[in-house]
């Protein structure tokens, strides 16, 4: 009976992402068990549970997250090639059913994709994230804008072609045009969705320790400054 073959990890970098450094959108890395892993790496990948058991030893989870399972969900993800850089272990799903695009998480960030820091964590392509009505609010930025909780850019990069909240090009109505006397910017009202890019994978379901939940209520408050 052949053996079955151990499962090689990245030793130099993130075990998901194969990133080094810490970043602050992918979170501090965590060296554990002989591997390192970015926290938001684990939170973003779409077949993770949380099961913190308190009758278990801290020493086999990261936050929350049971080490096996970060390990299987590290082999079902050698199966998915990323939609961006097109290598293996993009373990990050859209949790629309009928999308099948798959990344690894600096790759999500990169194709202007979200992650929901709350909840279920759920991830979005940028084809199926929901649509922001940021009209008025963007007209009164200098400078293209982020989330102050997760760091993702509300505004996708300006030479991103396909982006879905852009800023608004400013274009002066001539001095002649009967609508206006005098130079006065006019916004462009089309805007394409909001897309995000993530891995097609079984729908994440989360059971949130008490050590989360603390983690969990700084985030809704942060939404409700925010908001």
């Amino acid at each position: 009976m052949p053996r079955k073959k151990s499962l090689k990890l990245n030793n130099t970098g993130c075990i998901f992402c194969s990133e080094v450094d810490d970043y602050p959108l992918l979170g501090p890395i965590i060296e554990k068990n002989g591997f390192k892993v970015h926290t938001n790496c684990i939170f973003a990948a779409s077949g993770l549970s949380q099961t913190n058991n308190e009758n278990e030893s801290p020493d086999d989870f990261i936050v929350g997250f049971a080490v096996p399972s970060i390990l299987n969900e590290l082999k079902r993800g050698r199966s998915l090639k990323c939609s961006v850089c097109r290598l293996p272990g993009a373990c990050v799903g859209c949790v629309v059913n009928t999308c099948h695009t798959t990344f690894h998480l600096p790759c999500l960030i990169k194709a202007q994709g979200i992650t929901i820091f709350e909840g279920n964590f759920p991830s979005y392509c940028r084809r199926h994230a929901n649509r922001q009505n940021l009209d008025g609010w963007l007209t009164q930025c200098k400078e293209p804008p982020s989330c102050c909780i997760c760091l993702f850019s509300i505004v996708p990069d300006k030479d991103f072609e396909s982006s879905c909240l852009p800023i608004k090009r400013q274009k002066s109505v001539p001095i002649h045009s009967s609508a206006t006397k005098e130079n006065v910017p006019v916004l462009n009202e089309t805007r394409r969705t909001r897309r995000s890019c993530v891995a097609p994978s079984t729908p994440k379901r989360i059971t949130v320790s008490n050590g989360m939940s603390s983690v969990k209520r700084r985030y809704s408050q942060s939404e409700q400054v925010l908001f």
